[in-house]
């Protein structure tokens, strides 16, 4: 416990040993075991110790994509390269390929081609090693041949996709082609275009004084030293609108976030006018990376580039950083763009230092009071905010206004209208030249404790200080020490905010297992309600047991569940006889979660892990875990009754039936149409005044439930009798024809009614 004013920067970048390092979102990649189309998208992860295997067991990648957010859980591990690679459903069978991944399109989700994305990579603790946040747009565009390559944490390039950093073609193993192959079908290759980058025109000085050389200076913006090999510099000559002939090529490179000057009589073979010139680079492909106009340049004056302006300035400064003129009596020339062709690009140098200013704390959850963002400028100097920008996962908010040197400055949540998550949330501050000056990442928010940076991480302190120095105060919020909400009524539940800790008794009803390894379910006031440990750290229990749970409540967007970390957390009480007792809804909606409900109708989808049984035209998704469920044979337009729980994923309302009987088809052999069927008043179990039935001896009801009208003209096609007589008799006889087609009309008369 202490007083602590945080001054350095740290983020978990400074921790992290994999990192991401290539990202496809246009897709075709050539894997040469499928077809290039969009759907080939990856992302590439990078071990920069490759003498150091990681492990990934346990680690997460999450895409946050257009209205996407997808968690992948990874696997193996990594010692030069990894790659996630998306797939199609049809892919499934691909054979592995070593260091490659392949997710579906379920898990992966999709990478929007316009919107950008958040990426974010966790390890087996939920702590973010890597993340990069471009939500909105990417930092680049590419084409079907190139993605995005990291070159430092603020800088991505395009080039030709390269996962794994090695050609496409020698992952799958292919078969040498003959040499009649090669004689009817030689081989042309053409080598693909390299994409440059990085490199810009930083100063000139065109008209040296007596005792000075015309130079012209380039700055690598990037972090790895550039070659410049075949990179061409060219001027205008005197009276002149294009470029001379032939133009200067250069060599040697341009170290990392550093100058390259070339003066006059030596690396510098073009002359520079004094009334009016255009210096322009080339990168090797002939496209121009900078160019710079000017006219009328003062005597010993250079011309450089400083915030986003081209100044003269009076003290040239060839090989170091450009300063402003230090008096106000500067020469600004305004510039005429020169008519060249592409259109000349527009260098951007930053101004501030990373980490110039920090996010120094979040209120996410609060006790009391709003939830809150706090800046820190941890330099001398007051920084114009206007341009800077503040985001979570969701929101962004443009700042404004001044703060001051070494000075702190909240923002509330009704101010920036960012309402932080209290799980998985990431915040990120980003400057006007569109530098991330600062983001950090928490996987839970506690209530009533701030979260800020303590010596090289961040912790959670019970002392919350907006606008004032930090102070950390040990978070004693144990389990012991936390506050849990009784359950009496299920119907509540949904009321509980995410993240609070509950205390709820019911029966267990699905046992560990018979629908998913980690989770089980219990029953309350005849709902069903999950309960989830992804460590399936469980005791031993079975059908019937009445428990005790305490643990946390998640409820999200996505899904809602009781969370446990421990065994601990779950009390068996006793044993008891469990009973439900269904109810008949045509087409339940979001009130209806947990409710055991039956749905009957006729089949509109019919996929390996989902129903859709239309009723009226209302349609109702029905989840199917296929590993767990052996449902009948069923087509479209059968008529299908399922019993279930409803639960609400992603914003779908679903039926989920947990064993074989609780699903029944007839087949029909023509369509039927639900305005057709009417509900029975024969049903034995509606004339039952308790309505209960015992989890072990139900038989759901079918189509015996419904009676349909003749107008609808249906034939069922298990009409026992009339299979049993064209059985004994034969339907390919010729001579019993004429006997098939009258017996045929009197079965038909007979059960027509029924039917």
């Amino acid at each position: 416990m202490g007083l602590f004013l945080f001054i350095p920067h740290f983020t978990f970048a400074s921790f992290q040993s994999v990192e991401i390092n290539e990202i496809n979102y246009i897709g075709y990649t050539d894997w040469k075991d499928n077809t290039p189309s969009s759907n080939d998208e990856f992302i590439e992860l990078k071990n920069p110790n490759p003498a150091v295997p990681i492990s990934l067991s346990g680690w997460t990648l999450r895409i946050v994509s257009g209205s996407g957010d997808k968690t992948i859980a990874l696997s193996g591990s990594i010692t030069d390269y990894v790659v996630i690679r998306r797939i199609t459903s049809s892919q499934i069978t691909l054979p592995p390929i070593d260091k490659v991944i392949n997710t579906t399109s379920t898990n992966f989700g999709s990478l929007s081609n316009t919107a950008g994305a958040y990426i974010e990579l966790r390890n087996d603790m939920g702590t973010t090693i890597d993340s990069v946040n471009f939500r909105g747009k990417w930092p680049q565009t590419t084409t079907n041949t190139q993605s995005l390559h990291k070159v430092s944490n603020l800088v991505w390039e395009v080039k030709p996709h390269s996962p794994l950093n090695i050609d496409l073609s020698s992952i799958i193993p292919k078969t040498p082609p003959s040499s009649e192959d090669l004689t009817s079908n030689p081989i042309t290759s053409e080598p693909e275009k390299i994409v440059y980058g990085g490199v810009i025109i930083s100063e000139i000085y065109p008209n040296p004084a007596e005792v000075s050389k015309e130079f012209v200076e380039l700055y690598n913006t990037t972090d790895k030293d550039i070659d410049l090999v075949n990179w061409k510099l060219d001027d205008i000559p005197d009276n002149s609108t294009v470029p001379s002939s032939p133009i200067q090529t250069l060599s040697g490179s341009v170290p990392a976030k550093g100058f390259l000057v070339l003066e006059d009589g030596g690396a510098l073979k073009i002359g520079l006018n004094n009334d009016q010139d255009s210096v322009i680079l080339y990168d090797p492909n002939g496209t121009i990376q900078s160019q710079v106009d000017y006219k009328n340049s003062p005597k010993g004056s250079s011309y450089m580039y400083i915030d986003g302006k081209w100044l003269w300035n009076t003290i040239p400064s060839p090989n170091a950083v450009n300063t402003p003129p230090v008096n106000d009596e500067v020469i600004i020339t305004p510039i005429t763009p020169t008519p060249v062709a592409p259109i000349p690009i527009t260098p951007q140098l930053p101004k501030y230092n990373i980490g110039s200013i920090i996010i120094s704390e979040l209120y996410p959850y609060p006790s009391s009071g709003e939830e809150f963002i706090e800046l820190y400028n941890g330099t001398e100097q007051d920084i114009d905010l206007t341009g800077w920008k503040l985001s979570d996962l969701a929101k962004s908010y443009s700042l404004s206004g001044t703060i001051q040197g070494k000075s702190y400055k909240s923002y509330s949540q009704s101010e920036t209208k960012i309402a932080l998550n209290n799980t998985s949330e990431t915040v990120t501050l980003i400057d006007n030249y569109n530098q991330i000056q600062s983001t950090t990442s928490y996987t839970k928010a506690y209530k009533g404790l701030s979260y800020i940076p303590v010596l090289q991480t961040w912790s959670w302190t019970q002392t919350v200080t907006p606008n004032a120095s930090n102070i950390f105060t040990e978070n004693t919020n144990s389990e012991d020490s936390k506050t849990y909400i009784k359950i009496e009524n299920i119907e509540n539940l949904l009321q509980i905010e995410d993240g609070e800790y509950i205390i709820i008794e019911g029966q267990v009803i699905i046992p560990v297992g018979e629908l998913l390894d980690n989770s089980f379910y219990i029953i309350k006031d005849n709902r069903i309600v999950k309960v989830y440990d992804r460590q399936k750290r469980f005791p031993s229990l079975k059908s019937g047991n009445l428990v005790r749970i305490q643990a946390e409540w998640n409820n999200t967007d996505t899904q809602q569940y009781i969370k446990t970390t421990s065994a601990d957390n779950i009390e068996l009480i006793s044993e008891q006889v469990i009973t439900i007792k269904p109810e008949k809804i045509a087409n339940p909606d979001n009130s209806d979660w947990g409710k055991i409900i039956t749905v009957s109708g006729v089949l509109d989808t019919n996929t390996k892990t989902k129903l859709v049984i239309n009723n009226k035209n209302q349609n109702t998704a029905v989840k199917l875990y296929a590993d767990k469920i052996t449902r009948p044979k069923m087509k479209k337009n059968d008529i299908v009754t399922a019993t279930g729980f409803i639960e609400v994923y992603d914003g779908e309302i679903r039926l989920v039936p947990w064993n074989n009987s609780q699903i029944q088809s007839t087949p029909i052999i023509k369509k039927a149409s639900t305005n057709n069927i009417q509900p029975s008043t024969i049903s034995a179990l509606d004339n039952n005044p308790s309505n209960l039935i015992s989890t072990t001896t139900t038989e759901y009801r079918g189509l015996d439930e419904y009676k349909i009208s003749e107008s609808s003209d249906i034939i069922l096609k298990n009409n026992t009798q009339l299979k049993e007589f064209l059985t004994k008799y034969g339907i390919f006889s010729t001579a019993l024809a004429f006997n098939l087609i009258w017996w045929g009309y009197r079965i038909w008369s007979k059960y027509r009614k029924e039917v």
